[in-house]
């Protein structure tokens, strides 16, 4: 496919999206659900034909071809980030407690807590209380099962996604990158560099940064990481900023990258391994999570 054709082909695709959610479809709707069962905690779950996964647990809900999205800022969580220590077990306190910078520390126990209330939510366990198991290369699950998920961070800002099947975020704090034809030459392939050379100048730091995010965010889906290779994902990303996956290691992939939409100085990108997709996002607002939250044993309701 040449450069010309593919960004036709994501223009087409990001002219299709609504104006509320980040979405694409191969037009064959989503998947049908095979099995459906609540479990003690009263949580829904269930199998879809292609094997996907759905969950529920009051609002918090992830049906087939759906990928949820929170974000929230780290200055936003200040006032409570004392009570958000709480939410947390033993192995993440020794971790925070190992940054020398405060800064550092705070970015650290809110991005987990934020990740633990919204698993909270599906599973009906309290934050503090949930286990994780980690793949070959760091990528962590739900020790007893529950829907995938992924968190990134970049500056003020910190994502969430959750998702039935694999799913991959990261986030990019708009800026201008040193180096970055250097950078721009050790990720990018041959194509991708063709087509990165050939956009307006000033466009090219932010289209670098869209492509680092849907690369990243493809190989966290993988659950290799950086390790994986950011060559081996091939990516077109046209000035609108809307992605589309070319190729991973070599040959076509049926994915769907979807740019999140958020109102910060930032791009984010979340990858699923499906063709059929929408991305649903919202601010994680802490004054309604935190009442919520207290209604469970073991979180402290913050203090006015």
């Amino acid at each position: 496919m040449t450069a010309g054709a593919c960004r036709r082909a994501v223009g087409a695709r990001a002219r299709a999206r609504g104006p509320e959610e980040s979405s694409l479809s191969n037009g064959t709707g989503d998947a049908t659900v095979a099995a459906d069962r609540r479990d003690a905690a009263g949580r829904r779950s269930g199998t879809e034909a292609g094997g996907s996964r759905i969950f529920s647990m009051g609002d918090y809900t992830i049906t087939p071809g759906e990928v949820r999205l929170w974000w929230t800022s780290v200055e936003e969580s200040a006032p409570v980030v004392g009570s958000l220590q709480a939410l947390l077990d033993e192995e993440d306190l020794q971790r925070a407690a190992r940054f020398r910078v405060e800064a550092a520390r705070h970015r650290f126990v809110t991005a987990r807590a934020m990740l633990r209330l919204i698993l909270s939510r599906f599973t009906g366990v309290a934050p503090e209380h949930l286990s994780f198991v980690f793949g070959e290369h760091g990528k962590p699950r739900l020790e007893t099962g529950g829907p995938c998920f992924n968190l990134a961070h970049s500056g003020d800002t910190v994502v969430v996604a959750a998702a039935g099947d694999h799913v991959g975020v990261d986030i990019e704090e708009l800026r201008v990158l040193p180096n970055a034809d250097r950078l721009a030459r050790r990720i990018c392939t041959p194509q991708e560099l063709e087509t990165l050379l050939s956009l307006p100048e000033p466009s090219r730091n932010n289209a670098l940064l869209r492509l680092w995010t849907a690369k990243e965010a493809v190989l966290k889906a993988l659950g290799s990481g950086l390790a994986g290779g950011m060559r081996r994902v091939e990516v077109m990303v046209d000035m609108e900023g809307q992605p589309l996956l070319l190729r991973l290691h070599g040959e076509a992939a049926p994915w769907s990258l979807l740019p999140s939409p958020q109102p910060v100085s930032a791009v984010a990108t979340v990858a699923v391994p499906r063709l059929s997709c929408r991305l649903l996002s919202r601010p994680f607002l802490w004054a309604e999570e935190l009442p919520r939250a207290d209604r469970s044993p073991g979180i402290p309701r913050p203090r006015n």
